[in-house]
């Protein structure tokens, strides 16, 4: 047992595990497993990103397959025809950029199979700008290693497997195409994306030229690159067809014609709500917060997590909650909004909250024939009706500082009350949309609370649980 743990360790090691055979026989093997299984808990063990730093691994240790399921994605090409292209418009979409898409826009994935490009951006060769855009990019940044090029730890690789490689699995080795568009098509697939929009894929020039939507890179292959490239996409439509993946080509007048071809503007838009969040400051909340925000990441989800100063007690700081989301309901106007608890992780993408029509959603655990609300993963409609609850939330907070009443009873009570019961519309989030380890048992997680407080409550201080 000893050996197997040990083996599990070494992929998930942080300053606070130390390994079984490492620890005097003063407790029983039992003790120790424990208490390190709760410390991997803490780290978030499932993904390694959150544990180690840097990223000499490649990308598959990083990010699942699967991951981004039944989701929509759209890949950015570098064709002409977004010459003059709103990038906005794929604010809170999934994304994979190609190349330089990171100088318009923030995609979940920059990606790339070009080592020569690489050296270009830290080289300056595409100028000073373009490379601090690079280095202030938030997000993954990932290269099919086709060179065996020696990238630094902040790059995630992945393995090639040849030219007209399309596997199901990002660990098998991407095949190149001659192309990144390829490669990113092949990504996509992996990550279990469905539909996948394809953006800026021309594959045309002009007057015998290769021609993009910017004029950044210093040389040119010409047209017929283009050929080859169109074959081996020809190559793998039917592939993909038969995997019930729909390809869309969003560029009427390309020359790729072996996928669907549509029009962005027929797309419907169905906003996220903004994630929301605070931690104390002082306190490891800090740390913890980022972890939230990378896996926030993962998705391109977009928040507003801030740091605020302690007031004084943990059940002052988790009252002002109601102050805060107030707050945010006026600074983000027309934005629904999705508080967080700042030790959640998102393991999966939280697709229930698209278009979502309620005025409120929460999770209620069930305890002893009674309903508890969960106020950890709280989504809040930003309209008038919401605006006047949390105001009476706030107010009502007030009655019951220094108690044992947690705030979350507070708004339990208040939507009882027939004042907003026959107003007020509620979503019953099931229980993976704010689940907690060792309290519920069904299914895999989306959304994750590790319940920082009661792990930490003897190290900060003026909190208590």
């Amino acid at each position: 047992m000893t050996i197997l743990f040990d083996a599990i360790l070494e992929g998930y090691m942080t300053d606070e595990v130390i390994r079984m055979s490492d620890i005097p026989r003063r407790r029983s093997l039992n003790q120790n497993i424990r208490q390190n299984w709760e410390i991997l808990k803490k780290n978030a063990y499932r993904r390694p990103e959150y544990v180690t730093k840097g990223s000499p691994h490649p990308f598959f240790n990083t990010i699942e397959d699967g991951v981004w399921s039944g989701q929509r994605c759209f890949i950015v090409g570098g064709g002409s025809s977004l010459t003059n292209f709103d990038f906005s418009q794929l604010n809170d979409e999934l994304t994979i950029g190609i190349n330089v898409a990171f100088t318009k826009f923030n995609p979940t994935i920059l990606f790339s199979t070009d080592s020569r490009f690489y050296s270009w951006i830290v080289n300056g060769t595409l100028g000073e700008d373009v490379k601090q855009q690079f280095d202030d990019y938030r997000g993954w940044k990932v290269w099919l290693n086709v060179a065996n090029y020696e990238y630094p730890d902040n790059i995630f690789r992945l393995d090639c497997g040849g030219e007209t490689a399309f596997p199901s699995t990002i660990k098998e080795g991407l095949g190149h195409g001659n192309n990144s568009g390829y490669s990113a098509l092949n990504l996509a697939v992996c990550l279990g994306a469905n539909p996948i929009y394809l953006l800026g894929f021309d594959m045309r020039g002009a007057n015998g030229l290769q021609k993009w939507w910017h004029k950044l890179y210093p040389c040119n292959q010409g047209e017929q690159i283009f050929q080859r490239m169109i074959k081996n996409f020809n190559n793998v439509a039917d592939l993909i067809k038969k995997k019930g993946i729909q390809v869309i080509n969003l560029n009427p007048d390309s020359a790729l014609k072996c996928f669907d071809s549509g029009e962005l503007n027929n797309i419907p838009k169905n906003p996220l709500p903004l994630i929301i969040s605070y931690y104390t400051e002082n306190t490891v909340y800090k740390d913890i917060a980022k972890r939230l925000k990378s896996s926030l990441d993962n998705f391109s989800l977009k928040y507003d997590i801030q740091q605020i100063a302690n007031r004084g007690s943990w059940q002052n700081n988790t009252f002002y909650k109601a102050i805060f989301i107030r707050e945010m309901m006026d600074k983000h106007p027309g934005r629904d909004l999705l508080w967080l608890d700042a030790d959640a992780i998102v393991w999966r993408f939280p697709e229930i909250f698209r278009g979502l029509e309620s005025d409120i959603a929460f999770y209620s655990y069930g305890w002893r024939g009674q309903k508890y609300l969960c106020s950890g993963t709280l989504y809040i409609k930003n309209n008038d009706k919401m605006k006047s609850l949390v105001s009476a939330w706030i107010e009502e907070n007030q009655n019951w500082i220094n108690t044992s009443k947690f705030e979350q009873k507070v708004l339990q009570e208040l939507l009882q009350q027939e004042k907003w019961k026959s107003t007020i519309s509620i979503f019953d989030l099931p229980e993976k949309y704010c689940y907690i380890e060792g309290l519920m048992f069904h299914g895999r997680p989306v959304i994750e609370h590790f319940q920082a407080s009661r792990r930490y409550k003897n190290d900060l201080e003026g909190f208590r649980d």
